[in-house]
């Protein structure tokens, strides 16, 4: 059965956070570093907080002789990314160039377990045309049929 455990743990530990008043701290402008204080906790507790309501701030562009498009190695905030994928600076923050060029085409955020697929294979073509929203099962069992058909068509 293993051994009883002395003194109940970590229990008398745990911080007890109220959502309700860290979303009001949070639409009043504090950080979380002056939530934290305010609260009487460190701020990593308030960071998972925050995450977890969904409550976040728009990044903002950065202030500065070369900053953004004055910077000479700016590129129009378009990256190319190991993987092959291509991730655009948005007032939002970094996002897959392909998901924005969807969401546009069929005029919505992608739903959770909704996906956007490369019709020719090439993560880089994000011409609409291209351009397929699916669901994740399906995309999955599509490149599964790719692997296979590569796997043993050698």
């Amino acid at each position: 059965m293993g051994r009883k455990l002395k003194g109940g743990g970590n229990a008398e530990r745990k911080i007890s956070l109220n959502d309700d008043q860290i979303t009001t701290l949070f639409n009043e402008g504090k950080t979380s570093i002056e939530i934290a204080v305010i609260v009487g906790c460190s701020s990593h507790p308030i960071k998972q907080a925050l995450k977890r309501l969904g409550l976040h701030r728009p990044a903002k562009q950065r202030n500065g002789i070369l900053a953004g498009e004055r910077n000479p190695a700016w590129d129009g905030g378009r990256h190319a990314r190991t993987d092959g994928y291509i991730r655009v600076w948005t007032p939002n923050g970094q996002r897959l160039e392909h998901q924005l060029v969807a969401e546009k085409v069929i005029g919505r955020t992608l739903k959770s377990g909704e996906v956007v697929h490369h019709k020719d294979g090439n993560k880089a073509n994000n011409d609409p045309s291209n351009l397929e929203v699916t669901t994740q099962s399906e995309h999955i069992r599509e490149h599964l049929a790719d692997m296979h058909a590569a796997r043993y068509n050698k």
